[in-house]
């Protein structure tokens, strides 16, 4: 990914360990989006077919297929590899145009892997939260996921994950729904190995386990 003046904009989806941990938090939110970025959301804008749920977030959603692990839910997966919580806020016409009644929204690894603090993370994600509500969308937050403890990139940014969730889970946003999912996927503070290739994305076991953790609610339609 490239911003203004080939100044490179780092995610866990696109960079080596090495450099996933040398950019600038500060000036995260001011990055220009790759043009990739950009073109997926007006693709989005464009396809505002109605649907039952959508998914939003990073590439931990963006990966998978959701109408296959929850059949007979009509789902708009607005989910982005490589997306923050930074600039989640400033895309979502995008999300609303989808015109779904329930929002499931997780994100944060790739600022916390920037340095960003679980703070200022926080603070995103209720904006996206706030947004979505005054839309009518009933959201569903997940709490962000660290990464594998062989992931040693990542050491730092699963504490600052450890303080988000906490956040998340004292205050999720307005009329939002707190859905742990550390007691399945990250049960001592670290991604379980099992779940991911990369140490990082769900593998169709980790998929699994989290379509499990969901509220029962989220398997059917709203009808």
């Amino acid at each position: 990914m490239h911003a203004a003046q080939s100044v490179p904009v780092r995610s866990l989806r696109s960079c080596s360990p090495a450099d996933r941990m040398s950019t600038d938090p500060l000036a995260l939110q001011d990055k220009e989006r790759p043009a990739s970025y950009r073109e997926q959301v007006d693709f989005f804008a464009a396809a505002a077919t109605q649907a039952d749920i959508v998914m939003v977030g990073d590439s931990i959603l963006g990966r998978v297929q959701w109408r296959d692990w929850l059949p007979g839910v009509e789902i708009s997966n607005r989910a982005i590899p490589g997306d923050y919580a930074a600039w989640l806020p400033d895309r979502l016409d995008s999300v609303i145009a989808a015109r779904a009644d329930r929002a499931i929204l997780l994100v944060g690894i790739n600022d916390a892997v920037a340095g960003r603090s679980a703070e200022t993370i926080h603070r995103d994600i209720l904006t996206t939260v706030a947004r979505l509500d005054d839309a009518g969308i009933a959201v569903t937050v997940l709490s962000p996921l660290p990464c594998t403890a062989s992931a040693d990139y990542c050491l730092d940014a699963n504490r600052t994950i450890a303080a988000l969730d906490a956040m998340l889970a004292t205050n999720p946003g307005p009329n939002a729904r707190f859905v742990d999912l550390r007691p399945v996927l990250a049960p001592g503070g670290a991604l379980r190995e099992e779940f991911s290739e990369d140490g990082t994305h769900l593998n169709p076991r980790g998929v699994e386990a989290l379509v499990r953790a969901l509220p029962a609610d989220l398997h059917k339609t709203a009808n």
